[in-house]
């Protein structure tokens, strides 16, 4: 798996933080729901989203590393884009929350692309 792109590697990652995201917020959710701590002793589900947390920080941490090995410039930059990404989509589609769509965050998105590309461009020395 180490000769794949570091492309792949940053949007596994991004993904995999995403979903981490999603449960760090989820149990919190559940702790502050009125109910308290008994939410993590008693429910199956918040075990399971713990489980599902904890394998998502190992995958997050095994993919980084894939894609740190393959190019450590490029991979980093995807990543944190990677997972911008999915963290505000996955806050969208289970949380509500909105981005607002205004000509900064346009720009700031294209300068973020001509950043990645300017890193990503392998110079002949």
């Amino acid at each position: 798996f180490s000769n794949l792109s570091s492309t792949l590697w940053a949007i596994v990652a991004g993904f995999l933080e995403g979903v981490q995201f999603t449960t760090s917020r989820a149990l919190a959710e559940a702790a502050m729901d009125g109910r308290g701590y008994s939410c993590f002793f008693e429910g199956k589900t918040c075990w399971g989203i713990g489980l599902l947390k904890v394998a998502c920080i190992l995958g997050i941490i095994h993919t980084s590393q894939l894609g740190i090995a393959t190019d450590l410039s490029s991979f980093a930059a995807k990543y944190l884009v990677a997972t911008s990404i999915f963290v505000c989509l996955f806050g969208a589609a289970y949380f509500g929350d909105h981005v607002d769509l205004t000509l900064t965050f346009f720009l700031s998105v294209f300068n973020t692309l001509c950043g990645i590309w300017l890193l990503s461009d392998k110079a002949d020395m």
